[in-house]
């Protein structure tokens, strides 16, 4: 657009010359002058401010785009980080309810039923949060994704899950 209101204006081009003639050097000298349309270019110069703020349309459409997938992305990360806690206060309970079970039985106040039982609700509830780990992964992938930009295997996941079990305490 720039080039365009510069047209309206006059151009005026100067431009050294060098010639070798019969043995003599000829140094000349050119001058040229652009003179502008009478209607000073304002044509090109609307097709330029068109052009301009159809590309900033343009950029505006594509900026919402990726700001309302980074938006929905990021609320399912939320939301499976949620399932997730749910999911790991769920274990945790179970796991009180398994060795409670496994207390009882000791002291031969129940059965191995319901000790097996209890062990069999608490690998449920094992199983359950490490799908909802999963999910919370896909989710995290996801908005690295619309990021395009790693952002930590650790950001904003529980505590319990922080650590890499091969390095520490086996959870179920």
């Amino acid at each position: 657009m720039q080039l365009e209101i510069a047209k309206q204006y006059p151009d005026l081009h100067l431009g050294p010359g060098y010639k070798f003639d019969d043995a003599k050097d000829k140094w000349t000298f050119g001058i040229s002058l652009t003179l502008p349309v009478l209607n000073r270019n304002q044509g090109p110069i609307a097709e330029a401010k068109a052009r301009r703020e159809e590309a900033a349309a343009r950029f505006t459409v594509l900026q919402a785009g990726v700001i309302e997938e980074l938006d929905r992305r990021l609320a399912g990360y939320l939301e499976a980080i949620r399932k997730l806690k749910t999911a790991e206060a769920l274990a945790a309970a179970e796991k009180i309810q398994e060795q409670s079970a496994q207390r009882n039985f000791q002291a031969g106040e129940t059965d191995r039923l319901a000790l097996l039982s209890a062990q069999l609700a608490l690998n449920n509830a094992a199983l359950a949060r490490l799908r909802t780990f999963y999910q919370t992964q896909q989710a995290l992938g996801l908005l690295e994704d619309a990021v395009k930009s790693p952002l930590g295997t650790t950001a904003g996941l529980p505590s319990g899950l922080q650590a890499n079990p091969r390095h520490g305490e086996h959870r179920p």
